[in-house]
């Protein structure tokens, strides 16, 4: 209605986190017509989802599912990776999104056979998300700051087992991009747009890796 476009017309104005589009509406590729609704752990983020679900509406998306009270997921730790002829979601749990979310996720979406596994990784307290700590930029490559990562779970059809990310993607044939700390938080450099196969959006600060690349 009416009053409901002037409350969203009013968020886009006053919320400048919307510009992260993904935080507040995920996508699967494999799943083009459909999106999942994230719940957001930080109070001023809560009500952009809303908006996103005007917009989905509007696009005639399906809603997959809705994260529960209490439960927290943002799209910038959610990101879908095939793999291994795997069909999976690769999502950073932790300070933004919760571990019980990706039990959610797993009996949900892998339940019905709409993701064969669920690959979280437990990102340290002072990181914000998975997509500012391992990236993955094309079927065989991650970039990534491994100070960021402390552990991680597979979650599929047959149950939950701890893993080490890296031994786990090194075992399917990822190779690494390593940088610090510093380059990860004040250059972004772990953070891309992916476009297609081998095709990135990067900042142009990021000299050193964008030449690695």
């Amino acid at each position: 209605d009416d009053e409901q476009k002037r409350r969203h017309f009013r968020q886009l104005q006053s919320n400048p986190n919307l510009v992260f589009t993904h935080d507040g509406m995920i996508t699967i590729p494999w799943l083009p017509d459909c999106w999942i609704r994230p719940n957001m752990r930080k109070s001023a983020r809560r009500e952009e989802p809303d908006l996103w679900a005007a917009a989905a509406e509007t696009l005639g998306l399906h809603r997959l599912l809705s994260m529960p009270a209490g439960l927290f997921l943002e799209g910038g730790d959610v990101m879908p990776l095939c793999y291994g002829g795997h069909r999976a979601l690769l999502v950073g749990f932790g300070p933004r999104t919760s571990e019980e979310s990706l039990h959610h996720l797993r009996a949900n979406l892998v339940r019905d056979e709409l993701v064969d596994e669920i690959v979280g990784v437990h990102l340290a307290p002072w990181r914000l998300n998975i997509d500012g700590c391992l990236f993955p930029v094309s079927a065989d490559l991650f970039v990534t700051n491994r100070d960021s990562v402390l552990g991680g779970v597979v979650l599929d059809r047959h149950g939950t087992r701890s893993i080490d990310p890296y031994a786990h993607f090194a075992r399917h044939g990822f190779d690494f991009i390593e940088v610090s700390r510093d380059e990860s938080f004040l250059q972004q450099v772990c953070n891309f747009c992916c476009l297609g196969p081998r095709r990135l959006v990067a900042y142009g600060m990021n000299e050193r890796v964008n030449r690695i690349l």
